[in-house]
Order: C-alpha cells, then sequence, then structure tokens
C-alpha cells in the first residue's frame, strides 16, 4: 500500500479515492449510499402524501 508523503488533504484523499475505485469498493459504496437514500425518500414521499 503506497502512502503519499504530501501533507495536502486533497492529495490524500484523492489517492484513497482512487485506491478504493481499483479496489471496486468506490462504486458498492455509491450504490448502497444511492439505495439508502432512494428508501428513504420513498419512505418520506409515502409519509407525505395527502390523505
Amino acid at each position: 500500500m503506497k502512502t503519499e508523503q504530501r501533507v495536502d488533504g486533497k492529495e490524500r484523499r484523492s489517492g484513497a479515492m482512487v485506491r478504493l475505485r481499483r479496489e471496486g469498493r468506490l462504486r458498492q459504496v455509491a450504490t448502497g449510499i444511492r439505495r439508502r437514500t432512494l428508501v428513504e425518500a420513498k419512505a418520506r414521499s409515502e409519509q407525505y402524501i395527502p390523505g
């Protein structure tokens, strides 16, 4: 695992993103978040539907 020497938080974050994307986990995380938000939005819309 290659750690970046830069103190720049942005650099390090981008490196982590690249590593996650290479491992194929970023897509899983994104889809999980999207699914969760969709479920929550659906529940919310059902709550807000008038009578």
